[in-house]
């Protein structure tokens, strides 16, 4: 069977996140000396928000508490949207859409960042559709992931090419029988357009 859909990850592959995370992480702290155990606890703090399990805000503003940070939460959640989009990528696959490729998002996300991704930054008028891991219910790189959209978008393994710039996810994909491109992080869309043209998809 032919490619029909490309699921494209979001981080390292059509985004990043703009300027000094680790400083801003930094401010919100009198004291910076552990400064790496804080970044830990609130990343930790975040992973079961992934399958929409927890809510992020909430997680989040208890690590502050714990902290003693003053930050407001609602300052802290900057963070997390302060999101810098590959433009070069965007008109990739606005070009592929237009050619009749089906593009989806495939992201590990959420619900905050979700909300935002999708709303302010236009992603669902860029995509076919968008599977964020909080609205799927489950992560990558669990095969369950994969297995949801497969069955949701009703295409054989081989029907899907998945690009991401995360190893254990591609290994996961593939395992699961999805064709994927292991992506070097933000490498842009001249790489990404190689890639998807060794699997014979072009923008025209």
């Amino acid at each position: 069977m032919a490619t029909g859909v490309v699921l494209f990850d979001a981080d390292g592959v059509i985004q990043r996140t703009a300027g000094d995370w680790r400083e801003r992480f930094a401010a919100m702290l009198d004291d910076a000396t552990n400064l790496d155990a804080f970044v830990a606890e609130i990343f930790a703090s975040e992973r079961p928000c992934l399958t929409g399990a927890v809510d992020f805000p909430t997680q989040l503003e208890e690590v502050l508490r714990r902290w003693r940070s003053r930050t407001p939460v609602e300052q802290a959640l900057t963070v997390w949207t302060n999101i810098e989009v590959d433009e070069g990528v965007v008109e990739l696959i606005a070009a592929l859409r237009r050619s009749g490729v089906t593009c989806c998002l495939a992201s590990n996300q959420q619900t905050h960042r979700a909300r935002y991704m999708s709303s302010e930054l236009g992603y669902r008028s860029l995509f076919d559709r968008e599977f964020y891991s909080c609205r799927v219910g489950h992560a990558k790189p669990d095969a369950a992931y994969f297995e949801y959209i497969l069955a949701d978008l009703a295409l054989a393994p081989e029907q899907a090419l998945f690009v991401d710039d995360v190893e254990p996810n591609v290994i996961s994909a593939r395992q699961v029988g999805i064709p994927s491109v292991h992506f070097a992080a933000n490498a842009g869309a001249e790489v990404l357009s190689g890639h998807l043209a060794a699997h014979g998809i072009r923008a025209g």
